[in-house]
């Protein structure tokens, strides 16, 4: 649909009868308000317009603003035209009425190929993109192999992390939270980097025989804040472009870094609800307007002359992957099918309702799954066949306030998952540097007897 709001949006060929129909309404109703001049004119230009998909929307105050110096001051009128030319479908003259017909079918005809060129911009923008301006394949690669090769026994399978709800760009104040958190594009960089040498901490040195075929590491977006709020676009500490450009290189050091010790990395990527470039959340083009699909195809980008790092970048809002036989189905977790929490159990309820929908729905399309990785929340939740990642951005002023949510430290997840046993070990990844303390407290004491 075509909205034309102003004469200078009209095409060359419609815009001298709508501004000769209006300044007909002067002649015909003298005294008519601005209104209703307003709601005449684009009543009859919809009703001739309806068929190929245009439609006229004219203001009030613009209708005003234009015509009033001209027609209305020092009682001048406008220039007298035929009112039956532009109002009425009966006509004496029938080659005027043929004429009339013919700019109908012609304008019809634009419309629908522009309507065609929309349609087309839409379904190819993402493979177009992808290997014009990023080089890349058109579609997403399938997962790598190594993924489903079973490992001698003894080992602990194949380690995945979520990493999701980073918020870069986004500042927490420390007061307004009560002082347990604060956030910054400085804190984020510390706090990525301490993530980082965790998973490989944990992994290699917690682990009974840390020998891994490579490491899963999900992207599940919400990756930059982005400027969806008005709240956010006045407090943000980079601009949107800034934040993307920023972003991507604290990735492609950590992403490197893990490579350089597990050997191999999987990428699989889905686009979370802050990185749109709208206001409102689209279910049409959701992937590629959004500023985290280029992110990933940057990060691609970056490492396609590197063997050992694969990206999965789909053009859906899911993305599934196995590892051995277990199937997974990542998606940000905004996109569930279900609204609002519960006073008590807070997201839980929400998320496991969200879960059956998603299963049932995917199980539809013969896209069965065991488990459910997913973002969004900002609560890490680890249940049977469910997997919720936290948030590294942390506690902040809508939760205190919006939500009145329980505190929760900045948390990332790492999980393992074995050839036989599937989803094992699981270890949320504590991020908040004021809460890393040794306690000196026993390792258990017990109240003593009395009496």
């Amino acid at each position: 649909m075509i909205r034309y709001t102003s004469l200078q949006t009209l095409p060359d060929d419609l815009r001298g009868n709508v501004k000769a129909a209006l300044e007909a309404q002067f002649n015909r109703v003298p005294r008519a308000t601005w209104q209703q001049i307003t709601d005449q004119v684009n009543s009859f230009f919809n009703d001739v317009w309806k068929e190929h998909g245009s439609t006229l929307d004219l203001t009030r105050e613009y209708v005003r603003d234009t015509y009033r110096r001209p027609f209305r001051s020092k009682g001048a009128n406008p220039p007298q035209v035929d009112v039956t030319k532009f109002f009425s479908e009966d006509t004496d003259d029938p080659i005027a009425a043929a004429a009339r017909r013919e700019e109908r079918l012609k304008d019809e005809n634009r419309q629908l190929r522009a309507a065609l060129q929309r349609a087309r911009r839409d379904d190819d923008s993402a493979e177009k993109i992808r290997e014009k301006v990023y080089e890349l394949s058109g579609t997403a690669p399938q997962p790598p192999e190594w993924m489903h090769e079973v490992t001698k026994g003894g080992t602990p399978g194949v380690p995945i992390t979520i990493w999701s709800d980073w918020h870069w760009g986004e500042v927490v104040n420390s007061v307004e939270v009560g002082g347990v958190n604060a956030f910054n594009t400085p804190i984020g960089i510390a706090r990525a980097k301490d993530l980082t040498e965790s998973i490989i901490d944990l992994s290699f040195s917690h682990m009974v025989n840390p020998s891994y075929p490579g490491i899963v590491v999900g992207l599940a977006g919400d990756m930059i804040t982005g400027d969806i709020h008005e709240e956010l676009r006045d407090t943000n500490d980079r601009y949107t472009f800034q934040t993307i450009l920023e972003l991507q290189d604290h990735c492609a050091a950590n992403i490197t870094l893990l490579a350089d010790h597990f050997g191999r990395v999987f990428v699989p990527c889905v686009v979370g609800n802050h990185g749109r470039d709208t206001i409102k959340p689209r279910m049409k083009g959701r992937v590629y307007t959004s500023f985290e699909w280029h992110l990933y195809n940057q990060l691609e980008r970056f490492f396609r002359n590197d063997p050992r790092v694969q990206f999965m970048v789909p053009g859906e809002a899911d993305a599934q992957f196995r590892v051995y036989n277990h199937r997974f189905n990542m998606t940000h977790g905004d996109s569930l099918g279900v609204k609002g929490g519960d006073g008590i159990i807070g997201s839980l309820g929400p998320i496991m309702r969200g879960a059956i929908k998603v299963g049932r729905s995917e199980a539809q399309l013969g896209r069965e799954f065991d488990t459910l990785i997913m973002g969004h929340w900002h609560q890490q939740i680890a249940l049977r066949g469910v997997q919720v990642n936290g948030t590294l951005k942390g506690y902040d002023e809508y939760a205190r306030l919006g939500l009145r949510a329980q505190y929760e430290q900045p948390t990332q997840t790492l999980f393992f998952v074995h050839a036989k046993h599937g989803v094992t070990v699981q270890w949320p990844i504590y991020l908040d540097e004021n809460k890393k303390t040794v306690s000196r407290e026993p390792w258990v004491s017990w109240p003593e007897a009395t009496g």
